[in-house]
């Protein structure tokens, strides 16, 4: 009897197969196939009819993916207190966005204005400090020392907008955001929608300043705040002048790095919409804008370049080559002074402010936090009067599922995710290994590995186990969070269901056990930021997920159980067990085929459908099934 762990003779396939490269690279394969399509449509542009209605389909697909821009009177805002210098002062405010949703934010306004003047809105990056952040404080200092009016806000998660005061393990904004924001891609949606929301909740605030002229308000923001200054672009045609720092790339420059996003910087569906970098360029023509870049950032410097080149094409059919620049500093991931010196020179030639003097580029003296504090205990939430948090605003968007927009057939929608964008392979082409030997603490079992094709690039891979001396009565199919690579934790389970002559067929799906991914990037060591985390984002850009992709791999291996002449198992009974995080698997597959098991047996399913939980998201399930489901989806006991 051999004592080698289960899954060994599974490793590596046999030699046959990179295993561990197939799932990376089924992803890339289908993101580099959607930019090329898309990338195809900017090609064929040709005239300023072209370029306007590839315009109204990006902002509608925009609109579509992260909400359209909702006309709205203009927001009440609370003066908390004026810090005042001898070019500016500071308005410390606090914008009534919406019910119970405030926004912190500094209103840098210049001290002599002869009238209405341009304005910038300043979106922060992930700083902890947000708006009282130097480089922040910096930029807007600059901006009202030329003239302009600045605003700079505090985005959820940052600054005095945390959204769980009272949990240091979120406290840094990315551990903020990546907890609401999973709770977003359940519900179908991305973060990024209510980020967006403030940002045009603050451009309604500047138009109706008395001292702003709304016909020229620009934007810009860098890192995270690039991204919600792209995202704008796309969104709210008012924007008159755009400066995107630090972030806008390429998707596919970007996918080939390995890097993390986080939740708001991912749109479910976005790919295959036809949303790249390149798009919220295109979608600013003829408006001015400057792209601000850093050549040693993450953020490939070579995906900026393309994409800049890439949009140029629109500006030029509309006649304004000239108004789309790109300014590039050596230096890695900041909105250094050079960046900022060029904003401001940028925004002070397209938005006025003081064009008859020199610029003053003298660099600024950051403020301490807490002269620019605008509530009263530190943070907007334990004020205790606007309380909202994303994942409150994002419930109320799901209320209206049924409402004013139909609740889906849950049969079929769970269909279409699990099904749509598959690419089945003709033959699954079974390959069996040497069946081997094993004494599971005094009971003999024989195991067999296989792997066969799911989709034409992708395989999947499971260990039969049964009795060693005897045929079996029925069969268990197991899905376990780790597949086969956890096999010898459940040892003494295998026994008992083999003396009652049971057999067990351990299933790897797409990403699990030995289909594990390599590696992909090393950056970010936290988990959030590995290899499995930034499939998952990628596969949500493309409308897919992880989940859907491995459901479909438990239902193909139902067709290989029914047909394969290896298992043989003709009509004795099958069960199903999902533990853990797989559990979710198994309830997703009883729902869609439940006439195939005898029992379905669950553990660990509450987990798996946890809101906080990102590992396992299906977008949009939150808003299509109810939680009752979970007990029961077969009408039989899941414990």
């Amino acid at each position: 009897m051999i004592t080698d762990p289960l899954a060994a003779a599974l490793r590596g396939l046999g030699g046959y197969l990179d295993a561990g490269a197939q799932w990376r690279d089924h992803v890339f394969r289908r993101t580099e196939s959607e930019l090329r399509r898309w990338h195809a449509v900017n090609d064929r542009l040709a005239t300023p009819a072209d370029v306007a209605a590839r315009q109204q389909d990006i902002r509608a697909a925009a609109a579509d993916l992260l909400g359209a821009r909702v006309p709205a009177d203009p927001p009440a805002a609370r003066t908390t207190g004026v810090v005042r210098t001898s070019a500016y002062r500071i308005e410390k405010l606090i914008i009534e966005a919406g019910p119970g949703r405030g926004i912190t934010a500094n209103l840098y306004r210049p001290e002599r204005l002869d009238g209405p003047a341009g304005a910038v809105l300043v979106l922060c990056g992930h700083a902890a400090e947000s708006k009282a952040y130097p480089q922040y404080q910096a930029v807007a200092a600059r901006l009202a020392r030329n003239g302009l009016v600045a605003l700079v806000v505090d985005p959820f998660g940052q600054g005095e907008r945390r959204q769980f005061p009272d949990r240091p393990d979120l406290a840094q904004p990315t551990a903020d955001h990546l907890r609401s924001g999973t709770e977003c891609w359940w519900a179908g949606r991305s973060s990024g929608r209510y980020f967006v929301r403030d940002a045009m909740r603050a451009v309604d605030f500047l138009a109706a300043r008395p001292e702003v002229d709304p016909a020229r308000i620009g934007v810009t923001g860098n890192s995270g705040g690039g991204t919600q200054t792209a995202l704008l672009m796309m969104i709210d045609d008012r924007i008159a002048a755009a400066a995107p720092a630090t972030f806008l790339t390429s998707r596919g420059h970007y996918l080939r790095t390995g890097q993390a996003q986080d939740p708001e910087q991912v749109i479910i569906g976005g790919t295959a919409a036809g949303l790249d970098h390149e798009d919220a360029l295109i979608a600013m023509a003829p408006r001015p804008v400057l792209v601000l870049a850093a050549d040693y950032d993450f953020f490939p410097i070579e995906g900026t370049v393309a994409s800049v080149q890439r949009a140029g094409r629109a500006y030029r059919i509309l006649g304004a080559e000239d108004r789309l620049r790109l300014h590039r500093t050596r230096g890695g991931h900041a909105y250094h002074p050079e960046l900022a010196q060029a904003a401001c020179a940028f925004f002070v030639e397209h938005l006025g402010g003081d064009r008859d003097r020199p610029l003053d580029e003298t660099e600024p003296e950051p403020l301490d936090p807490a002269e620019l504090a605008c509530t009263r205990t530190g943070q907007l939430i334990t004020d205790g009067e606007f309380t909202a948090t994303i994942a409150d605003l994002s419930r109320v968007d799901s209320e209206r599922v049924g409402v004013a927009e139909p609740v889906p057939d849950r049969l079929a929608w769970l269909a279409g995710q699990v099904e749509a964008g598959r690419d089945p392979a003709a033959d699954p082409y079974p390959r069996w290994f040497p069946a081997t030997d094993h004494d599971l603490g005094g009971t003999a079992a024989r195991v067999r590995p296989v792997y066969w094709w799911s989709e034409r690039d992708l395989v999947n891979a499971a260990l039969l186990i049964t009795p060693a001396d005897r045929p079996y009565r029925s069969l268990t199919l197991a899905l376990f969070p780790d597949g086969t690579a956890e096999a010898d934790r459940h040892r003494d389970r295998f026994a008992a269901l083999i003396d009652e002559d049971r057999a067990i067929l351990v299933l790897d799906v797409r990403g699990v056990g030995a289909l594990a991914p390599h590696p992909l990037g090393s950056r970010f060591p936290d988990p959030e930021s590995g290899t499995r985390y930034r499939l998952t984002c990628d596969l949500l850009w493309l409308g897919d997920s992880p989940a859907a992709g491995q459901t479909y791999d438990v239902r193909r291996c139902l067709e290989l159980i029914a047909r394969d002449p290896e298992l043989d198992h003709g009509d004795r009974p099958l069960d199903l067990c999902g533990v853990g995080s797989a559990s979710l698997l198994g309830a997703l597959v009883a729902q869609l085929d439940p006439a195939r098991f005898r029992t379905v047996t669950l553990s660990g399913l509450t987990a798996a459908t946890d809101p906080a939980e990102w590992r396992t998201v299906l977008p949009g399930f939150s808003t299509v099934f109810d939680p009752p489901w979970v007990i029961d989806p077969t009408n039989k006991e899941h414990p």
